[in-house]
């Protein structure tokens, strides 16, 4: 506050020390607020360029050694924008405008890693790209690393997996490039239009003209350069390849030119070779993007697709299953890893992170399959599952496993732990247990068949346990305590916590399992997929719509439509369901344009049935009237070119009765000569309806004379003479011809 005078203001008056500051009328202030728990500070810009931070939590005010105090509400402080205005003229209104929305934020663009106070909901982000990266606020979301090699660094896709191995160094959220590399190379191994964009920063000052923004290798060396002048601190570029244009469009920081290119099939691109500069944002998207969201792409840029990959990420720790390939070597990502020795939190951390050579010995093709199962041996090795670190009062586990051989006499394997307490696991005799300390045993009365596989369901809801082999009820618990909860951020499977109570040895298969499939919440519903371990788990997992809409509708999407395309194709991946929503969308489009030519031809060729359908049909398809709006301008235009759209028929006797009654039809409807005139609603010529009981009497005529005739039967004639003759014997003609004037 304060700004012209120089001054800010918390509770009392302080200096704000920037040197030759001072905004006048047409200025545009940019003030911005940060809030990390109780790290808060508010800095201020004018005409986007940065003044300074004024204010800081529990940090002194300007030069003086009065703390600031930002949080007097503690943590339910609440912060408003507001503005106070010098008026030195009472008779000259003082006024200033708010700008919340980031599009008319022109002269004070929204700084780097802010948000708008209203954020614009509707059609506003760009189309899902096909693979995102260096759009996270943090390095270690940006790289990606695999258990297999951690020496490696890949660039994380935040979409599709398409990670990216790279020897450049990731500073926060920005590739560093030095200044003598041949920049960050890409492969496009298509055919058709994509779009390429990226932001850049340059590092060193460069005193050349031009500057190379992407190089391809083709027959001929072919590169996309911008003039040095136009570099910014912070360079957004588009480059949009058309195939059936065979051009580029080169957008920087909304400014467009187009540049003729060579055919382009399978090539490398080089981003900013030779230029020592720091690249964020990158994306590519499989097609050619529209100019609008090129604007949306530059406006609100690609902050939610990170959202939409953590809130993934996220579901994924409650809600997932797990299958292997038959060609896996190894446990991929945290998800799940083995172990040979008992648990211990450090051990569990740093094979999350790193494999062992021998990994490739718990997995075996499944025959006849594209599927691997993983087998354990002896009675050491187990698995341990990552789960979200909150506590999961409901749950459901599913199982897919097969036992060769039960344990030995009075020994046991162990299924599941559950907590410190609990423990689901299978006697000797193929009966299944609930273990409960020591209060709680209950054992199942059938027996398991497992030399097949078996799809094992344990469902958990508060207090209550149901066990289902194949979708037959083997176990339903209810305990009295929270015994069943799931406090730990992982879950074991197959572990034996007491070596003597199953004794395989280390050479001995011990069990077999195919598919883990894990749920934050209780399953009810026993269906079709429940009674097999050859059906899918993939839907029951699958996000919920309240998960993957958001940004769908953001972008513009019907909500009906993302729903039924959401049900009917349950996955993970928001991108395919964006690729699907914009197929489905041209097509209606496409449609729709169908049915608006052939509307518009169907009303235009009633104006007389000589004009030639087919040259019709093609005037139509390059015009861009609108059938409902614009449809008196197109017939206008289509007079002027009247003679041009007429068909080339030569059966005059056809013509004549043609053109007949196309004179009968505007005859009858009494416009002549005034066609044009009649289509925009300005005819000279109007139709009256005449209601004769509000007719007015011409006191110069005889009232016999002025019966109206409208219809030329003879009892119309006569009905209407007598509604107008006088009829009031109690009243004179004078008086009756008064009250009808008036």
């Amino acid at each position: 506050r304060g700004g012209a005078q120089g001054k800010i203001y918390h509770n009392s008056q302080y200096s704000f020390e920037v040197e030759n500051v001072r905004w006048t009328a047409n200025d545009v202030c940019g003030c911005g607020i940060e809030i990390n728990g109780d790290r808060i500070r508010i800095n201020y810009w004018l005409n986007g360029s940065f003044l300074g931070t004024a204010f800081s939590h529990r940090l002194p005010i300007g030069s003086t050694t009065t703390l600031c105090d930002m949080l007097p509400n503690g943590c339910d402080t609440n912060y408003f924008p507001g503005v106070s205005l010098k008026v030195t003229d009472e008779s000259i209104l003082s006024s200033c405008e708010f700008i919340f929305n980031p599009e008319d934020m022109l002269e004070c663009p929204l700084p780097e890693g802010y948000k708008p106070l209203i954020v614009p909901k509707l059609d506003n982000i760009v189309f899902y790209p096909y693979s995102a990266y260096l759009i996270a606020d943090h390095a270690r979301d940006n790289i990606y690393t695999t258990r297999r090699d951690r020496t490696t660094t890949f660039l994380r896709d935040f979409i599709n997996g398409h990670h990216l191995e790279t020897t450049f160094t990731v500073d926060d959220r920005q590739l560093i490039l030095p200044k003598y590399s041949s920049g960050f190379p890409l492969i496009v191994d298509r055919h058709e239009s994509w779009t390429l964009s990226f932001d850049f920063r340059i590092l060193t000052q460069h005193k050349i003209p031009d500057l190379i923004l992407a190089a391809f290798d083709v027959l001929a060396i072919f590169s996309i350069r911008m003039p040095t002048s136009k570099v910014n601190d912070q360079t957004r570029v588009a480059i949009v390849f058309d195939s059936n244009a065979s051009q580029i469009k080169l957008y920087i920081n909304n400014e467009c030119r187009s540049i003729e290119c060579p055919a382009l099939s399978n090539f490398n691109i080089h981003i900013l070779p030779a230029v020592s500069a720091e690249l964020e944002n990158l994306a590519i998207w499989k097609y050619a993007l529209s100019k609008e969201h090129i604007r949306r792409l530059f406006t609100s840029g690609l902050s939610y697709v990170v959202r939409d990959y953590h809130r993934l990420d996220y579901y994924r720790k409650q809600a997932k299953t797990l299958t292997f390939t038959d060609r896996q070597q190894y446990f991929l990502d945290e998800s799940l890893v083995p172990l040979n020795e008992p648990f211990d939190e450090n051990k569990w951390a740093k094979r999350m992170h790193e494999i062992d050579d021998d990994e490739w010995k718990y997995f075996k093709i499944i025959d006849g399959t594209n599927q691997s199962a993983i087998e354990l041996f002896g009675n050491k090795t187990y698995l341990v599952l990552n789960k979200s670190i909150n506590t999961w009062f409901e749950y459901t586990l599913i199982l897919d496993i097969t036992i060769a051989n039960l344990p030995t006499i009075n020994e046991q394997l162990t299924l599941i732990t559950l907590n410190s307490q609990s423990t689901i696991y299978l006697t000797y005799d193929g009966h299944l247990c609930l273990y409960i300390s020591s209060d709680t045993h209950v054992k199942s009365e059938s027996v398991l068949d497992l030399k097949d596989y078996v799809r094992l369901l344990i469902s958990v809801q508060q207090k209550s346990l149901k066990i289902y082999a194949n979708g037959i009820l083997q176990l339903d618990v209810n305990v009295d305590d929270d015994q069943l909860i799931l406090n730990d951020k992982h879950i074991d499977l197959f572990r034996e916590h007491d070596l003597t109570k199953n004794t395989t040895a280390s050479d001995a298969l011990r069990i077999v399992c195919k598919s883990i499939t894990v749920l934050n919440k209780a399953t009810n519903d026993i269906d079709e997929r429940m009674k097999s371990s050859n059906y899918s788990l993939e839907i029951l997992v699958a996000p919920p719509y309240s998960i993957i809409a958001p940004s769908l509708v953001d972008i513009g999407y019907d909500t009906f439509m993302i729903r039924d395309i959401v049900q009917a194709n349950r996955t993970l991946n928001i991108q395919s369901i964006d690729a699907i929503l914009r197929d489905m969308q041209n097509e209606l489009f496409t449609v729709d344009n169908e049915k608006r030519l052939k509307y518009q031809k169907n009303i235009l060729s009633k104006l007389s049935p000589s004009i030639g359908k087919e040259i019709l049909k093609n005037f139509l398809q390059f015009s861009e009237f609108d059938a409902d709006e614009n449809i008196s301008n197109l017939t206008e235009v289509m007079l002027l070119h009247w003679n041009e759209i007429q068909s080339r028929s030569t059966d005059t006797t056809e013509e004549s009765a043609n053109m007949n009654w196309f004179y009968q039809a505007v005859h009858r409807l009494n416009i002549d000569d005034n066609l044009t005139e009649w289509i925009h609603d300005k005819s000279m010529t109007e139709i009256e309806e005449v209601d004769s009981n509000h007719s007015l009497i011409d006191l110069a005529r005889p009232i016999e004379q002025q019966t109206i005739m409208i219809h030329d039967t003879q009892d119309d004639c006569k009905r209407i003479s007598r509604s107008i003759q006088y009829s009031h014997q109690q009243i004179s003609h004078q008086q009756y011809f008064d009250s009808r004037l008036a």
